[in-house]
């Protein structure tokens, strides 16, 4: 979390960073990733992919460290596809999806504990780990195509709807009233 504000406030959030700092960024983090991914996958091979021996032998993980490298890598090559201006489709194509970010958290969630674990198709543990991507690609179809659809004819976010909706009746009852006091007043 500091670690986002410091970028903010460096202007490195905003796209406003000069180009070397999203190279630095990607080279570093993901060239650096690759180097710690081979110590954190050298024991899961010694130990055949078994977590119980996986747990019992090794006695630091490297999966945090990993992971945060791949993080700040896949940062500067998202900042610097967003720079370079070749990849704006795809980035109008992904804005909606931003813009209701936690509406299709949710939603996502409810789909994959549908398919996965309830009265739908009850699929865990049923596919290989390719197989996974299939449901990925057509969740990220599912919540690109409905959140351009619901921005497209609504102003307010699913969820934001739900939450704030007595306010918002509560204010365009104010905003009439002020109309009507407005009319009346001969103004």
């Amino acid at each position: 979390m500091f670690t986002g504000m410091a970028f903010y406030k460096r202007a490195i959030l905003t796209g406003n960073s000069p180009a070397l700092i999203y190279w630095a960024f990607c080279v570093a983090g993901l060239g650096l990733r690759l180097l710690v991914s081979y110590f954190r996958l050298q024991p899961m091979l010694l130990n055949k992919f078994n977590r119980f021996d996986y747990v019992k032998n090794v006695y630091f993980d490297f999966y945090e460290i990993s992971r945060t490298l791949r993080s700040v890598g896949i940062f500067g090559l998202i900042m610097l596809l967003y720079k370079s201006g070749w990849f704006n489709w795809m980035f109008r194509l992904m804005r909606p999806a931003g813009q209701m970010a936690f509406t299709n958290y949710l939603m996502r969630s409810f789909i994959c504990a549908v398919y996965f674990y309830g009265p739908g198709a009850g699929m865990f543990g049923r596919l290989q780990r390719f197989e996974i991507y299939y449901v990925v690609a057509v969740v990220w179809i599912i919540e690109i195509a409905w959140s351009h659809a619901w921005l497209h004819y609504f102003r307010f976010l699913p969820v934001g709807m739900a939450v704030a909706k007595p306010n918002l009746l509560e204010d365009t009852a104010h905003e009439k009233k002020r109309i009507l006091m407005t009319v009346n007043e001969g103004g």
